[in-house]
């Protein structure tokens, strides 16, 4: 029995105001798979953009920009 086969055994034995409650929160499950498909599809867009899009101050960032500095205490 597959996901969707147990949830509707379930919501078989449920009343209608439970039944109206797990519809709203599909709705918003829904809502939370839209908006993260929405934030990969703008990091995707964004990694896309042509290089020299920071401007012509931008400093060129090395391996040892990543690094953590040694504490000097």
């Amino acid at each position: 029995m597959n996901t969707k086969e147990k949830l509707l055994k379930v919501m078989e034995n449920l009343p209608e105001t439970r039944l109206c409650e797990i519809l709203d929160f599909a709705r918003f499950l829904y809502w939370l798979e839209l908006q993260e498909k929405e934030e990969r599809d703008a990091w995707l867009t964004f990694g896309r953009e042509p290089p020299g899009m920071y401007g012509p101050d931008e400093p060129e960032y090395t391996e040892a920009d990543l690094l953590k500095p040694e504490d000097d205490t």
